[in-house]
């Protein structure tokens, strides 16, 4: 593997939306652990010096996942976004994906006043 640079969790645009999801979402968003599969993501708005979040939203019949949660075998039964095993179950997904969008796309272009914002980040 070659020398990547980091995604960085503290960026501007990842507290923001990070802020709307837990606001929409609830316990339902969680941090993504490192991941070497997107590494090369930040490139192109490092380039263009423009704030960046990266985030997944799932996709895996809960099933599945934990009985190889319980097998000790998520690396070997639950393939990634590049693997061509790749198949994520149409709903819920559909749906919290476009949610995602949205409420990354209207923390952007609505943002709530100053007062509101976590750590009185903006946009």
């Amino acid at each position: 593997m070659g020398n990547f640079a980091e995604q960085h969790r503290g960026t501007s645009a990842s507290v923001i939306i990070r802020a709307a999801f837990d606001a929409f979402f609830g316990d339902r968003a969680h941090d993504l652990p490192l991941q070497s599969a997107s590494e090369d993501f930040s490139d192109l708005p490092n380039a263009l010096n423009t704030p960046y979040s990266y985030w997944g939203i799932g996709g895996i019949d809960p099933e599945t996942y934990h009985a190889a949660e319980a097998a000790g075998r998520i690396s070997q039964d639950i393939p990634t976004n590049h693997s061509p095993n790749f198949a994520p179950v149409l709903q819920p997904s559909l749906d919290t994906g476009t949610q995602a969008l949205v409420t990354a796309a209207l923390a952007w272009l609505a943002p709530a006043p100053t007062s509101q914002r976590v750590g009185g980040a903006a946009p």
